[in-house]
């Protein structure tokens, strides 16, 4: 047997066993459940709103960032490990800013909605229940008084 061909189907062999495994990427794992809603500004839905969740005082920090955008209809799906697999059990302020492809950069909600730490925006996450917020209401005009 040649030694490049044996040394070729060892390498192969090895890289299939690597791949046969499904690994899970960023240590353990919290259990996740999964959280969806409809943006909508000045009642319209919304795309390419970024919809950012940081969890309330108390609430499990997954010490990652739980960001996501809304889809041509407005609607998102939040994420934290895999693609839908939604957040951690808790309570979550959210944050939003719309920066449509190709507006220069500027929030179309004037900053209004930008900061989690001021937002009254929040959705408790309850385990094992999907966990629907709805329709969130936005304004250019920034919330209600």
């Amino acid at each position: 047997m040649n030694v490049r061909f044996a040394v070729a189907v060892w390498l192969l062999t090895f890289m299939m066993t690597l791949g046969c495994g499904r690994r899970q990427f960023g240590g353990p794992r919290v259990k996740t459940t999964p959280l969806t809603g409809i943006v909508h500004v000045d009642g319209e839905p919304a795309e390419m709103v970024t919809v950012q969740c940081v969890p309330a005082d108390g609430s499990p920090d997954t010490n990652r960032a739980l960001m996501t955008s809304t889809n041509a209809d407005g609607e998102f799906v939040l994420s934290t490990y895999e693609s839908g697999d939604g957040l951690p059990a808790g309570t979550y302020r959210l944050a939003f800013t719309w920066v449509p492809f190709g507006a220069r950069k500027q929030d179309k909600l004037n900053g209004h909605y930008a900061d989690p730490q001021k937002s009254r925006i929040s959705v408790e996450v309850l385990d094992g229940e999907a966990n629907d917020m709805g329709i969130v209401e936005l304004s250019t005009k920034g919330p209600p008084k």
